[in-house]
């Protein structure tokens, strides 16, 4: 039998499953995933269940009605707040975001794809309400533009509207322009999501099909913004994973990286924005400009991000990009050194630290000099 809900109980059913989001986020941040999970899982337990309780209250007969009005009340796809549709959708993401991080794509996949559907079906909604207002405003205005219905286009320049019929209407384009934008960005982050699971996957394809479905969102509504740079740099790094390194660079990479200096100067993000940027001209074989990106981001992760592996990586990257420029191996030394004294207290007989062995040696054997004790640890 179903339970009749109360606005009160309808309201605090959405604040608990809010509060059940919140925690959820909350232990996904501490990297307690498997807990985030759970909780997220019974949030969206929650609000689907007030989404289907409202569908039933919707399928009850309701009375006949005549006026154009009532009729397109009648029709509506959807009397579920819009709001709370997009919170649904964007507790189906968030769940996303954690399974992916955990590797259960498919089931990241399936809850993203569950969200894209709610946005495409608010959007749908949206443009309903937005015609049935058209619809309200016209039958409102005289007879003769009734019978010149047809041509509905062309009424801005043959009839002359109140001030305050065009200042209504101006009101409500202003407002449905608002409900788009957030259903853009909350799209937006749907692809980047999307893109995310398919990068996992080894799908870079299809991750570049999404990522850059969701750029193109950014771009438009906001761009030379934080949120456009991420999207860019995601798009950037797919590129360059698929060995597209001019278009990884001069199409994202460089405008996020520009973007990143004026809005997060002084941060470790901007650092890591300064490696890919580095890495990818390195691919270039443009080595001098991919040193000055190195040493930026050098400079940024001495300070927010010391003795950290994100540092020895930097430090090897400065080292390999001497070593190949050919004439100046005792820099290219130095920075392996600083990289290998790190790497033998945070990852000691790691792959990675043999790979620092091995650019060393290769730099050491570049001047003919003794790199036995360098290869002794390598074996």
């Amino acid at each position: 039998e179903r339970v009749e809900l109360t606005s009160s109980s309808l309201s605090q059913r959405r604040e608990l499953a809010s509060s059940h989001k919140n925690i959820g986020l909350i232990l996904h941040d501490k990297g307690d995933t498997e807990g985030s999970i759970r909780e997220l899982e019974t949030a969206l337990e929650i609000q689907n269940s007030i989404l289907n309780n409202e569908k039933d209250d919707k399928e009850e007969p309701q009375p006949t009605t005549t006026t154009l009005e009532e009729d397109d009340k009648k029709n509506d796809i959807n009397n579920t707040p819009l709001s709370f549709s997009l919170e649904v959708a964007n507790t189906h993401l968030n769940l996303a975001e954690v399974l992916c991080v955990v590797n259960r794509l498919q089931e990241a996949l399936d809850h993203a794809d569950l969200a894209r559907k709610i946005q495409f079906q608010e959007m749908t909604k949206q443009k309903q309400q937005q015609n049935h207002k058209q619809r309200l405003q016209l039958s409102s205005l005289s007879p003769t533009i009734e019978v010149r219905k047809s041509y509905r286009k062309r009424l801005s320049t043959t009839v002359s509207f109140s001030s305050e019929t065009t200042t209504s209407s101006s009101s409500s384009s202003s407002s449905t322009d608002t409900v788009t934008k957030s259903h853009k960005f909350l799209l937006a982050k749907t692809y980047s999501i999307i893109g995310e699971i398919f990068s996992r996957a080894g799908n870079y394809k299809m991750a570049l099909d999404y990522h850059s479905l969701g750029c193109e969102i950014y771009t438009k509504y906001c761009p030379k913004t934080i949120t456009y740079s991420c999207s860019a740099s995601n798009v950037g790094l797919i590129l360059y994973k698929m060995g597209k390194f001019e278009s990884a660079y001069q199409q994202y990479l460089k405008p996020a990286l520009e973007v990143e200096k004026t809005a997060i100067p002084n941060t470790l993000d901007l650092a890591d924005s300064y490696s890919n940027v580095g890495e990818v001209l390195f691919r270039l074989e443009r080595y001098d400009e991919a040193l000055s990106n190195f040493q930026r981001a050098l400079e940024l992760k001495s300070i927010y991000d010391k003795d950290s592996l994100n540092l020895c990586k930097t430090h090897g990257d400065i080292g390999w990009t001497y070593h190949r420029l050919g004439n100046e191996e005792e820099k290219a030394q130095e920075h392996f050194s600083r990289a290998i004294d790190l790497e033998e207290h945070l990852i000691p007989n790691s792959d990675h630290l043999a790979q620092t062995y091995l650019m060393l040696v290769c730099s050491l054997k570049a001047q003919n000099k003794d790199a036995t004790q360098w290869e002794d640890k390598m074996n």
